[in-house]
């Protein structure tokens, strides 16, 4: 049986992470077979990533970033600049707290890809801002989706922070005691809801969900800062005359 033929050989990708991982290797003084054996490369591979350094570096470089992730090339230049922007774009979307969606993402990749084309008066290329690059663009970039939760994202900060100077003046400007200063704050009561969870013996294997009621009312509560007077729970609901009170005596 002939030996098989070297030329046929398939080629091995390499990140630019191990490229310059054998950069440093090489300027620290190794030599081409050791950094070959102990990164498990050709002595020429070694030899060819040495003679493009500064390419490497410049490519490492245009791709930005502090870290350097698992790209093992960079084909299109207008590509990588257009991620950087998009990755700025959306750690600003993050600060403000606007929640993005992938169809969002992509048609702003679009949008960075041809404006950067189109002042480098260049005609675009092959890209296009399919999944299968969004996914990998944000595994690059260490962002995941995630589930919005609370309301933080609507209050004002600022005016939160500056609130208790103010109201603190207030008091002592009008000198009011804990007895008069009263605080009220509201709440949703889901009177239906049922449990998440339930109990069943080990033979069931799943249990049958009912569709989730959400029938609710609203009350406020509210007492002085004392905590010497609480006033009733006072209850707003959805209806002005609700049916099941209809056998009470109500006085207006």
């Amino acid at each position: 049986m002939p030996p098989p033929n070297p030329r046929t050989r398939k080629n091995k990708a390499i990140t630019l992470k191990v490229k310059l991982e054998v950069i440093k290797r090489k300027e620290d003084g190794q030599g081409n077979s050791d950094i070959g054996r102990n990164m498990n490369l050709g002595e020429s591979t070694v030899r060819c990533i040495w003679k493009k350094k500064d390419e490497i570096r410049k490519a490492v470089k245009a791709y930005g970033g502090g870290s350097v992730d698992d790209r093992k090339r960079v084909n299109d230049r207008r590509v990588v600049k257009m991620e950087q922007y998009l990755a700025s774009w959306i750690s600003d979307r993050e600060s403000q707290s606007i929640p993005l969606t992938k169809k969002g993402i992509m048609d702003m990749a679009r949008d960075f890809y041809l404006t950067i084309c189109h002042a480098q008066r260049a005609k675009p290329g092959k890209f296009k801002a399919s999944t299968g690059w969004l996914y990998r663009f944000l595994s690059r970039k260490d962002i995941r989706n995630i589930n919005l939760t609370g309301e933080i994202a609507s209050a004002d900060s600022v005016a939160a922070t500056n609130f208790p100077a103010i109201l603190k003046d207030i008091i002592e400007e009008g000198g009011y005691v804990p007895e008069v200063i009263y605080n009220m704050d509201e709440c949703g009561l889901q009177y239906k809801k049922m449990p998440k969870s339930t109990f069943l013996s080990k033979s069931v294997k799943q249990a049958k969900g009912r569709k989730i009621d959400k029938s609710r009312f609203t009350v406020l509560f509210c007492c002085n800062l004392a905590g010497t007077h609480k006033h009733k729970p006072l209850v707003v609901h959805t209806a002005a005359h609700p049916r099941c009170y209809n056998h009470l005596s109500c006085t207006q």
